[in-house]
């Protein structure tokens, strides 16, 4: 949907910025070309947020629809599981912030981002004399980057984490909503966090850890989720998800893991960059490497219990090598390394208050 936008933003400076000069910034002509940017860029992402509203409120039905079919085959006894209020559903996005802001607000911030910097790049250019040319190509980007590098790239790459986070934020909200409709059947919420090596420090602490449901205490042995009311998204981007656990259960089946700390798109580049130096094809490189990479574990494995069967070098590469240390011969557990509001704990933070697990790793303390 913005692809368009970006190409009529594009032929928009191509065909008013010729001829300009720093006399003209303080001209109606330089007036009447930002106010023509700015509804330009502010109708299209109305527009999305238009489409991605009505998605998400689809999203949220289905996934609350899915919660309560999956419960009720999951009971081992004969209940009838309620529906999440439809009104409940409706608010999700309207009323229900996630990481501070409602999806219409983070709009606002992305609209606002975008233009502070298009104003930016067209005065300084402008004013230094630059080319129509060299000043587009700071706003498209470079194709030997992908057009990441440029302010068009890096608005969507912030488009594209809030519209993941907002996925995250609907269905989560959407399933508690069942949950909190059915809060008579004994069980519990459990984190679960995705076992590669691209988890947050917080969603690496929280997995595995638990949160109460209809006044019933945690199972012996669960953790509770700390802040209290903490929940996925625990951030920007993130990938964790809330589990229902009934009493008596547990978790079942098993879950997938990744021994890697790429993204998907660097692991693309990276096949096919090795493809190239030993003749083999890219697909035989990731066959490969999914074989030695992939797998799966117990679903009741935690996070930190599969971190510590991995080799040093994943863990190194998760945790950095003196926190690595510390996790294997310190004693530190990994909601040691996160404070009570969930913020990453840095090395100087973990040296005061746990100066004995530096020694007991043989790091100066």
């Amino acid at each position: 949907m913005l692809d368009q936008s970006d190409q009529d933003l594009v032929d928009l400076l191509n065909s008013r910025l010729r001829g300009f000069s720093r006399n003209d910034l303080a001209t109606e002509r330089w007036k009447a070309l930002l106010k023509k940017v700015r509804k330009l860029r502010e109708d299209a992402y109305t527009e999305a947020l238009d489409f991605l509203h009505s998605d998400l409120s689809g999203f949220g039905k289905d996934e609350a629809r899915f919660e309560r079919e999956l419960l009720q085959l999951a009971l081992p006894f004969s209940l009838e599981v309620g529906a999440a209020p439809a009104e409940r559903l409706a608010a999700i996005l309207t009323d229900q912030p996630f990481e501070g802001h409602l999806l219409k607000e983070w709009f606002a911030k992305l609209v606002a981002g975008e233009r502070n910097s298009l104003v930016r790049v067209l005065q300084l250019g402008i004013s230094r004399g630059m080319s129509s040319d060299d000043i587009v190509r700071q706003i498209t980007g470079t194709k030997s980057a992908s057009y990441g590098d440029g302010i068009l790239g890096k608005s969507r790459q912030g488009l594209q984490a809030v519209i993941q986070t907002a996925i995250s934020h609907v269905s989560s909200a959407a399933r508690d909503s069942v949950w909190e409709a059915n809060s008579d059947i004994p069980g519990c919420l459990i984190w679960a966090a995705v076992l590669d090596g691209r988890t947050s420090a917080i969603c690496r602490a929280m997995d595995g850890h638990g949160i109460p449901t209809g006044g019933t205490p945690l199972p012996k042995g669960v953790p509770p989720v700390a802040p209290e009311g903490l929940r996925p998204p625990a951030h920007l981007r993130c990938r964790s998800t809330l589990v229902f656990q009934i009493d008596g259960i547990g978790l079942v089946g098993s879950r997938p893991y990744v021994t890697d700390t790429r993204t998907a798109k660097q692991r693309k580049i990276d096949f096919e960059e090795m493809a190239s130096e030993t003749g083999r094809s890219v697909q035989d490189v990731r066959t490969a490497w999914a074989n030695e990479n992939i797998g799966h574990v117990s679903a009741a494995t935690t996070y930190e219990k599969w971190l510590a069967s991995q080799d040093v070098k994943f863990q190194d590469s998760v945790l950095g090598k003196a926190k690595g240390k510390l996790f294997r011969e310190g004693g530190l557990r990994l909601d040691d390394f996160v404070d009570a509001s969930g913020k990453e704990l840095t090395l100087k933070e973990l040296r005061e208050m746990n100066p004995a697990a530096f020694v007991k790793a043989h790091l100066d303390p």
